[in-house]
């Protein structure tokens, strides 16, 4: 059993050379994972085009047909997201944010052709102005898979001060009734000063088991799943949830 082992290791460990040697967007995301830095989130670059399609049909639909709208996706990795956006919203301006210069250097490469969209290095939103988006989706960047087998505290990787700094963030760009999309995150939104001010409006159960929850103390939260995924910002932070509530469904 170990002989067979160690023939399975050796051919990994080959690939993973030569994807170094001659993938610059996997040798940075590697040396982003190993070197990590404090209040870095999601080290790993793992994407595909429409990824989440129920969650961004129904969020399209939310956004219904208007005109200039503006998205942001934060931790675009290399702009897969951006681009299945773009196909569903023809008439949306699209950014897309994401710390790591390789994943924006081929972002920017496969959408060169179309001036709706734009890449930018940065690890937060501090350069973006205030109440501008009218959506913005952070999917699968608020997690560390080294989590994924749940110790009892995610300090080692991740800090709850830091999940909340960067939401209240990404608080500020967002307009007045704008929707937030957050999927595979470790830490809940809604636990966030930040989420006093939205409402869920979506809820999408996982069909497998779903990333690890932990608390503000950067505890485990034993047998928790959080599938909600869709939050809208109140107009006003008197105005009733009703209408909130009335429009959040619960996808089979």
């Amino acid at each position: 059993m170990a002989d067979r082992r160690a023939r399975l290791v050796l051919p990994r460990r080959l690939l993973t050379v030569m994807r170094l040697i001659t993938d610059p967007v996997f040798r940075s995301a590697k040396l982003y994972s190993w070197v990590g830095r404090d209040g870095m989130f999601q080290p790993f670059n793992h994407t595909k085009a429409d990824r989440y399609p129920r969650i961004f049909d129904q969020l399209c639909l939310m956004l219904g047909g208007k005109q200039d709208l503006r998205l942001l996706s934060f931790g675009c990795s290399t702009g897969e997201e951006v681009f299945s956006l773009a196909r569903r919203l023809p008439n949306a301006r699209i950014r897309g944010i994401d710390a790591n210069p390789a994943n924006i250097a081929r972002a920017r490469r496969a959408g060169a052709a179309d001036p709706r969209l734009s890449f930018v290095v940065a690890d937060s939103a501090d350069g973006e102005p205030a109440e501008h988006y009218d959506a913005i989706l952070c999917m699968a960047v608020f997690r560390d898979s080294r989590l994924n087998c749940g110790p009892e505290s995610c300090a080692r990787f991740l800090k709850f001060t830091d999940f909340e700094t960067a939401v209240t963030g990404l608080a500020r760009i967002l307009k007045p009734g704008g929707l937030i999309a957050m999927r595979h995150s470790n830490f809940r939104f809604l636990d966030t000063a930040a989420g006093a001010d939205f409402a869920t409006v979506l809820n999408v159960p996982y069909p497998f088991e779903p990333s690890p929850i932990y608390g503000p103390d950067n505890r485990l939260l034993p047998g928790l799943i959080d599938a909600d995924c869709v939050f809208r910002k109140r107009l006003a932070a008197s105005q009733s949830d009703r209408a909130d509530l009335a429009e959040r469904p619960q996808l089979p």
